[in-house]
């Protein structure tokens, strides 16, 4: 006989016998026939190779082999059931964890939403990893990351990316740079400007080429190129030049005046936010979760 064939059907009908006093009142609590308890405790039976239990005065009593068998029948049953209920916990993104991948761009409301999904979510741990756009894609498409957030997601990604909202791009200056005062400019009154730029492979750099290229307009000075919209934030603020940045990461410093947006014609560019996931990887509930958490909610955490 193989033991492949204990089940945890005949251990439940077993232990529900025995608690039960009762065939009929063990079929109740499981929610079958009595005939299916007397088959799964037979079968139980035969497998074990001894007498589990007797009846003394109209009482079931368990034999020494009965004993250890219930013994195992609990600890079984509870650690199914302990199983049964984390599979539950994941199905329906009640814990579990997700690896979120966001450019860099994104850090300035990104956390707030992860707050709010955590309030939301207890149970879900999120780990954050931050790069530009190739970056975080190639992280995506490696399965380093289940979910990305970013400006312009790859063709090959397009069936697993949601819009979550507007991302407009505007072109920055120091309080004291003369263009500031004017009104209705074009891009090519900022010839004479010197530009700090975003590095290859960052999404706002290649918006920017490809928004300057459909203009017509070439950067004639690259006054400083970094990796970081601080770096770029700060160079702009201490004079080195003018910028094409992201809406979202300025608003301290243009709140505060030191930093204006140009009133340039077509602007400001409006693009949008991406969640993106990859199209050959099954989401977990987790990673749904928070995608539709930050699609939901982003709106309220962008300046």
């Amino acid at each position: 006989m193989s033991f492949d064939a204990l089940t945890i059907k005949q251990l439940r009908a077993f232990k529900a016998y025995i608690e039960q006093g009762t065939v009929v009142k063990a079929a109740d609590l499981l929610n079958v026939t009595p005939p299916a308890i007397t088959i799964q405790v037979k079968a139980l039976e035969a497998l074990s190779g001894a007498t589990l239990y007797k009846h003394v005065n109209k009482k079931t009593r368990l034999t020494d082999t009965g004993k250890r068998v219930l013994e195992l029948a609990d600890t079984l049953t509870k650690q199914i059931d302990a199983a049964a209920e984390q599979l539950e916990d994941i199905r329906y993104a009640r814990r579990g964890s997700v690896r979120l991948g966001i450019v860099s761009t994104a850090k300035y409301f990104i956390p707030s939403a992860i707050a709010g999904f955590r309030k939301a979510h207890p149970g879900i741990d999120v780990s954050l990893f931050i790069g530009n756009r190739t970056t975080v894609m190639k992280q995506l498409e490696e399965g380093a990351i289940d979910l990305a957030i970013t400006g312009r997601p790859r063709g090959d990604f397009a069936e697993t990316s949601v819009k979550v909202c507007n991302h407009p791009y505007v072109i920055i200056a120091a309080a004291d740079n003369p263009l500031v005062k004017r009104k209705n400019l074009t891009l090519f009154d900022l010839q004479h400007q010197e530009f700090l730029l975003r590095e290859e492979g960052s999404g706002s750099r290649a918006l920017m080429e490809s928004v300057f290229a459909i203009e017509g307009f070439s950067i004639p000075v690259i006054g400083l190129e970094a990796d970081s919209n601080e770096t770029i934030k700060q160079g702009v603020m201490a004079g080195l030049g003018v910028a094409f940045m992201s809406g979202h990461t300025i608003y301290q410093e243009t709140e505060s005046g030191r930093l204006v947006i140009l009133d340039i014609k077509g602007f400001p560019i409006v693009r949008a936010w991406y969640a993106v996931e990859n199209p050959t990887v099954a989401g977990s509930a987790a990673t749904t979760a928070l995608r539709d958490f930050i699609i939901e909610t982003a709106p309220n955490f962008v300046a």
